[in-house]
């Protein structure tokens, strides 16, 4: 009785708490809007252009303000200056157009930060780096003529057209002509001319970029990567909310004089191996001490003396690093007069586990590996007894135990990474379990968590509820049920032929109608492996054997993250050996040899898929025997025509359109 007492008043004080929190005080209230009246802004903090493997990355600090505001963030660089001004041209309109377009984009303009000015024709073609807005229904003659002119000073033009292949001269009379082929075109439908002069203006200032990195929702500091040329480089941040849009230039960003290769993925806890070399008769004759410097999001996290000494001709040095954890990182090579000399940007994988809740005997925990959900079977093990496989969906990782009371870490074992999480047991065990929940939870935690001691489970059997709150019930299945489920679902994604999520094919198993416990289902798939009806594939995936199609387990699961990616963007898939992207210019290629890269290239650029790291790895050396196809290779690499891409989400969405 006094528990409830003492749980009803807790309740009063919550409640109180939030009825006091939702109506402030007038001063309070007053306080609260004035924050929201601040107006936002966004900065790039710092940036500097770093190697990142056989490509450049621009690597930005970004601050946004105010915090915790919805909106998003988009960020591209050029090697050309970004257009600062703009210039709305003054010039006669087609008819039934408003009057005040012009006003409008001008507003657009300034909403965003941008100031605008008005000009002729002969004003506009001869100003450099300027975006001209033309809203004038159809494509200024005098604007046409001078193309060729403006483009080679490095400006844009923005055409408002509501007269599709019709040009209008400086007296207001209209004829046919298309616009020319750098002029950009923004349609104006009927009634809708104030969103085309919006749309003008956000074209203007750079938001439908189709190279930009866009964050969604992203907090008040972080750091960005974006590929760039290792020219000099100019790089824009445009901030858009519900109430604001805002932008921030920073360049020119000059390359360093040396170069700092270093793989573009790591892990966390394994050494990176670095390679540093200045040019031929770069500090030539200085004795220089060298110093490699690691930054997370801009914050110097470690030092470490590398080799130096007198510098005779170039340089050329290997060094390694271990990071602790995950994150971006720039690593900045200096002497010991502080200058930079050469820098490298990679992305380093790390394990995080965080506890969300306990009921009972089930722990649930949120798994991040990279940055992202983990997906995949964990090993798990309480203080020093044995493992015991668990199985984590899109990052929920639930592990059933009965832990002794008193203090108690949980091990974590992830891809090589460990992690473990101490906390205080309040249990007594199975007899606990027993008297809270009942026989039939002691026997399903029984069936389930005691994996950890080397029990097995009957092949092919499927426990239900989804958790241990009702009493267990079994399903047994046979192989074909499983390689029904598989096709089923499979079908879903195209009928490809791919790899599928042990939740997928438990989905095809029992149509959704019931959840069986996840571990099972996993459990079933890995005997069916071991029977060679079914192959696991990276990351969790399974396949029949007879429908893999010559493919390997590791080229299947990168298909199946290559699939799922382009199906986001809208992109054909087809599984094959070779990929080509739409009209992109781009084909994706599977590696399966060194013989094979450069086979039948005749695309502009081709992505050669790798597995793994390791895999990249040890093609990436294989380079350096210098044979005529490492020649070659090395050569598509330079100009850019051969890119390699490991299987990972962010590296095929940098190469896809």
């Amino acid at each position: 009785m006094s528990k409830l007492v003492v749980g009803v008043a807790l309740a009063a004080v919550a409640v109180a708490v939030l009825l006091l929190s939702a109506t402030p005080p007038d001063g309070k209230a007053a306080a609260a809007e004035k924050t929201l009246e601040k107006p936002a802004s966004v900065s790039i903090r710092f940036g500097l252009l770093a190697d990142s493997g056989n490509l450049t990355s621009a690597v930005l600090g970004i601050g946004l303000s105010p915090e915790n505001e919805e909106g998003r963030l988009l960020v591209f660089c050029r090697q050309k200056p970004i257009w600062k001004s703009a210039i709305i041209l003054d010039y006669p309109q087609a008819p039934g157009l408003p009057r005040n377009l012009s006003d409008e984009v001008a507003a657009e303009l300034a909403r965003c930060g941008m100031s605008s000015r008005k000009a002729d024709a002969e004003d506009a073609s001869s100003s450099p780096s300027a975006v001209v807005i033309a809203p004038t229904g159809a494509v200024p003659s005098s604007l046409a003529d001078r193309a060729e002119g403006m483009a080679g000073i490095n400006s844009r033009v923005i055409v408002l057209v509501s007269l599709p292949g019709r040009r209008i001269d400086s007296l207001g009379r209209l004829e046919e002509g298309q616009a020319p082929p750098s002029f950009e075109l923004v349609e104006i439908l009927p009634g809708r001319e104030r969103q085309a002069a919006c749309d003008a203006a956000r074209k203007a200032i750079g938001e439908q970029e189709e190279d930009a990195l866009v964050v969604q929702s992203p907090p008040a500091a972080l750091s960005v990567a974006v590929y760039a040329s290792r020219n000099a480089t100019y790089c824009r941040a445009i901030y858009i909310s519900e109430r604001a849009c805002r932008v921030a230039d920073i360049g020119p960003l000059e390359p360093k004089q040396g170069r700092l290769y270093a793989p573009q993925r790591a892990t966390a806890g394994q050494p990176v191996i670095f390679e540093f070399s200045l040019p031929e008769g770069r500090e030539a004759g200085r004795s220089l001490r060298f110093s490699a410097v690691s930054y997370l999001d801009g914050k110097e996290v470690g030092r470490k003396e590398i080799a130096g000494g007198t510098i005779a001709g170039g340089w050329a040095s290997r060094f390694a690093l271990n990071f602790s954890k995950g994150g971006k990182y720039t690593v900045v090579v200096v002497d010991q007069f502080s200058r930079e000399h050469a820098a490298a940007y990679l992305e380093v994988s790390g394990l995080s586990i965080l506890p969300v809740r306990q009921e009972g005997n089930r722990y649930e925990f949120y798994a991040e590996f990279g940055g992202k959900p983990a997906v995949g079977a964990f090993d798990v093990w309480l203080d020093g007894g044995g493992k015991g496989q668990f199985y984590s969906s899109n990052g929920t990782l639930v592990v059933w135990a009965s832990p002794q009371a008193g203090k108690r870490t949980m091990h974590f074992s992830f891809l090589g990474l460990h992690e473990s999480w101490d906390f205080e047991a309040a249990g007594g065990g199975v007899w606990e379990a027993y008297v809270r929940l009942g026989l039939p939870a002691v026997i399903f935690l029984a069936a389930v968590f005691f994996l950890l001691r080397a029990r097995k489970e009957p092949r092919y059997v499927i426990t239900f509820p989804e958790f241990a709150h009702a009493a267990p019930k079994a399903v047994e299945l046979e192989a074909s049920d499983f390689e029904r489920a598989w096709a089923a679902e499979e079908g879903k994604l195209g009928r490809h032929s791919l790899p599928l999520h042990a939740e997928e094919i438990a989905r095809g198993l029992f149509m959704g109608r019931q959840k069986p416990n996840i571990q099972s289902v996993y459990a079933c798939l890995r005997q069916l492996c071991k029977e060679g009806r079914f192959a696991e594939c990276g990351g969790g995936l399974f396949i029949p054997r007879s429908k893999m199609g010559g493919f390997s387990p590791s080229q299947l699961s990168s298909l199946r993250l290559l699939h799922d990616i382009m199906l986001e963007r809208g992109l054909r898939f087809l599984r094959s050996w070779k990929i080509r992207v739409g009209k992109a210019g781009l084909e994706i290629c599977v590696f399966r040899g060194k013989r094979l890269v450069l086979e039948g290239i005749s695309s502009a650029r081709r992505a050669i898929l790798f597995a793994d790291e390791e895999e990249r790895r040890a093609f990436e050396q294989s380079l350096e025997e210098n044979d005529a196809e490492s020649i070659r290779i090395k050569i598509a690499l330079e100009n850019g025509r051969l890119i390699l891409v490991c299987a990972k989400r962010q590296e095929i969405e940098a190469v896809l359109p």
